[in-house]
């Protein structure tokens, strides 16, 4: 856990934070009111003045990380020109990140939680037209584009897995190589629009 914060008051999306790098951390169990609150240098009265429930700060915990790593990476990449360079550094940006590929990993499972599965359902709809549309600027069809995406997507998910398992890149050299062999293998230099 990182250091104590000391504040007098926290809003909502510092306890979000905090959960947020919990959960990338130590899994949803990590996610846990008293060591947060330690770790935020707060009572967990503060807590209480934002959160009912845990289930509460778990999904704004997603949400933020929907508009971090969804809205705000989207942002970043969407005016790069040409459309394989954006794909490129979209496929960059997201391997990048390994708190990132963690939290994927760690939220998985929770697709089907009553709270939390509706948020991953749309951030990942989100990511996937995204992508997808990326792939309609190369001048793939509809079709052929979104099947392109979902297959960026489960590469993207597969590392985060296989992470999770403890079996997924050690260095920054691998990392790097494995992400120019995903981009090499799923960016077509040249398309024709099946």
């Amino acid at each position: 856990m990182a250091a104590p914060v000391k504040k007098e008051r926290l809003d909502a999306t510092a306890w979000a934070d905090a959960a947020l790098a919990a959960l990338a951390e130590h899994g949803v169990a990590g996610v846990a009111v008293e060591p947060l609150a330690r770790a935020l240098g707060v009572t967990k009265g503060s807590f209480y003045w934002h959160f009912k429930t845990r289930d509460e700060l778990l999904l704004a915990a997603v949400e933020r990380w929907e508009t971090l790593a969804t809205a705000g990476v989207i942002e970043r990449v969407t005016h790069i020109e040409p459309p394989q360079a954006r794909i490129r550094a979209l496929m960059r940006v997201a391997h990048a990140s390994q708190s990132g590929i963690r939290i994927a990993a760690q939220l998985a499972p929770l697709a089907e939680h009553k709270t939390i599965g509706p948020v991953l359902k749309r951030l990942t709809a989100r990511r996937i037209e995204f992508i997808a549309q990326c792939y309609r600027d190369l001048g793939l069809n509809a079709a052929r584009a979104r099947r392109a995406a979902q297959l960026a997507y489960a590469a993207y998910l597969g590392l985060a897995e296989l992470e999770r398992l403890g079996l997924g890149l050690g260095t920054a050299r691998q990392r790097a190589e494995y992400v120019a062999q995903v981009v090499s293998t799923l960016v077509p230099a040249e398309t024709s629009p099946l």
